[in-house]
């Protein structure tokens, strides 16, 4: 009992000093709230659930009216002349969304990096190297790379906080006076 307790100690006092987590989960994470007004949480809960349904997130785990979670993938591109775009990677992340009376927050956690290179034949091909955390310590050397993760994936965040609200407010109806 004694030995579980200094290995879990140990283990905290690890994920204080070097960022590192017992869980694998990297520093940076991205967390917005959003206000539904006039919405109680059931109703928000069964309109972000047929969101993720009809945008095929097939890891959807849910919780009893509270708490939705899944992951998904996002592609990350370098941007070329115009609208022609060079994949640079692909990001793959956990996300909560935990529900309230009136709002809602979605957080996105556990974020991995898997570069896309070009293969001999000129085909964009995931790399064979592992994925790693997206965060401060593994992306060092590759700033411009961080930044542009970074803001990819606020916009990506972003559109789905707006998409969301906007499908929990379009199913409000419209009544007028008899």
């Amino acid at each position: 009992m004694l030995k579980i307790a200094l290995i879990l100690n140990l283990l905290m006092v690890a994920s204080l000093d070097t960022g590192w987590s017992p869980a694998g989960i990297p520093s940076i994470q991205y967390e917005g709230i959003i206000a539904c007004k006039g919405y109680d949480k059931a109703t928000i809960y069964h309109e972000i659930v047929d969101y993720f349904k009809t945008h095929n997130i097939s890891e959807l785990k849910l919780d009893c009216v509270n708490q939705i979670s899944g992951s998904g993938k996002l592609r990350i591109y370098n941007k070329l002349i115009g609208s022609i775009k060079n994949p640079a990677g692909e990001v793959a992340f956990d996300f909560i969304v935990d529900v309230k009376d009136e709002k809602f927050r979605y957080t996105m956690h556990n974020i991995w990096f898997t570069a896309i290179e070009r293969d001999r034949y000129g085909r964009f091909e995931k790399s064979q190297d592992e994925p790693v955390p997206v965060d401060n310590e593994h992306f060092k050397f590759k700033s411009a790379l961080l930044r542009k993760i970074e803001k990819q994936v606020q916009a990506h965040m972003d559109e789905v906080l707006w998409a969301i609200k906007k499908e929990i407010e379009a199913d409000k109806l419209e009544t007028t006076d008899w």
